[in-house]
């Protein structure tokens, strides 16, 4: 909107090339508009998306996103929350009323999209959910009584980097992923994003050990 900033120093993003700009006394309800000048121009001034970081959801529009309130998370997938571009992890977690009487306790994921989700019980980590059947044995971390469970799942960068358009090929990323560019920015909702989340309640059962 005009007013110069500069980045913050020795702060990145991601890599140490994305440089991050405290904007927030910038910003104005309604339009802004984001300039970038390079000084001097060369051919190592190589252009990349401006990525708008803050705590606020998103919500589709003909073209593109515009920014809303966020609100609490739920159940369900993060894109359909306002977090259509969330790269990083969120955590769910309840109270167990536990205890330690022979059986096997674990922690099982029925629904649930992520690269991986780690389990902590009482705040540490009792490791990590990632193949079928999705089960984690926590019984070595649990206490006789009450207990904190949480399940922390991790989304990827596809959602962030992209690519978002164009022919997608799920596991396959490359420089040609990101040259059939629309010819104009498409409506929010066609944006090709994975749905991120916990879409259902974890469970923590008890399984009796075979003699």
């Amino acid at each position: 909107n005009g007013s110069g900033v500069s980045a913050r120093p020795g702060e990145w993003w991601l890599d140490v090339r994305f440089g991050v700009y405290d904007v927030g006394r910038q910003v104005l309800a309604g339009a802004n508009a984001i300039t970038l000048r390079a000084r001097p121009m060369s051919v190592h001034n190589e252009l990349e998306p401006v990525y708008l970081l803050g705590e606020f959801a998103l919500a589709p529009q003909e073209r593109g996103w515009k920014l809303v309130a966020p609100k609490p998370l739920v159940l369900g997938a993060w894109k359909e929350q306002g977090l259509p571009f969330f790269s990083d992890r969120v955590a769910y977690g309840g109270d167990y009323q536990l205890r330690r009487s022979g059986a096997r306790i674990k922690v099982a994921l029925e629904r649930w999209h992520g690269t991986v989700a780690e389990v902590l019980v009482n705040g540490k980590s009792a490791g990590v959910i990632g193949w079928q059947p999705y089960e984690l044995d926590i019984t070595d971390r649990v206490v006789n009584g009450k207990n904190r469970v949480e399940v922390v799942v991790v989304g990827s960068l596809k959602n962030a980097l992209g690519p978002h358009h164009g022919k997608i090929n799920r596991g396959l990323v490359s420089p040609g992923s990101f040259r059939a560019a629309p010819e104009h920015q498409p409506a929010g909702a066609a944006y090709d994003l994975e749905g991120y989340g916990l879409l259902g309640e974890f469970q923590v059962v008890e399984e009796a050990r075979a003699r």
